[in-house]
C-alpha cells in the first residue's frame, strides 16, 4: 500500500492525508460499511445461483443481480420502472427533473451490468438494500 502512495503526486498525498483530519458522518461510513458487505453478500449468493448452479457463464449473474434490482426499485410492476428509476436517480444531486433523470438512465443502459447494479446499490438506503435481498434471495431454496 504504502508503495502505491509513494508514486502519487505529492498534491495529491496532501489532499488524502487532509481528508484524514476531516472526519465523516457517522450515518455515511455506516452506509459505505453497509454497501460493500451487502454487496459482497449478494453477489457471491447470485454468482453461486446462476454460474455454479445453473452454468451460466459470467457476467450472466450480474445481469440477473441488476435486473432484480430494478424489479425491487419498481416494486415488480416493469412498466412502472421508469417512473421508479426517476425516483431512485434523483437521489443523485446533479439530477433534479425528469429530462436529466432520462438521460442519466440512458447511460445507465449503456453500461455494463456490474457498472449498473453498482450504480443503483449506492443510491439504495441500507434499510431498501437488506429489503431487496430479502425479498429476492433469501427465498431461494
Amino acid at each position: 500500500m504504502f508503495d502505491i502512495i509513494k508514486r502519487l503526486p505529492e498534491d495529491i498525498i496532501q489532499k488524502i492525508i487532509s481528508y484524514s483530519y476531516s472526519p465523516q458522518p457517522k450515518t455515511l461510513l455506516e452506509d459505505i460499511r453497509d454497501y460493500s458487505h451487502t454487496l459482497n453478500f449478494v453477489g457471491n449468493i447470485y454468482y453461486h445461483r446462476w454460474i455454479i448452479e445453473e452454468g451460466e457463464s459470467e457476467p450472466e449473474d450480474r445481469n440477473w443481480l441488476a435486473n432484480d434490482i430494478i424489479r425491487y426499485i419498481s416494486r415488480g410492476d416493469i412498466r412502472a420502472a421508469w417512473l421508479c428509476q426517476d425516483f431512485i436517480l434523483r437521489r443523485l444531486f446533479l439530477i433534479n427533473d425528469l429530462l436529466q433523470s432520462q438521460r442519466y438512465g440512458y447511460v445507465l443502459d449503456k453500461m455494463s451490468a456490474e457498472q449498473e447494479l453498482r450504480r443503483y446499490w449506492g443510491l439504495m438506503l441500507p434499510k431498501e438494500r437488506h429489503e431487496m435481498i430479502d425479498q429476492f434471495v433469501m427465498g431461494w431454496s
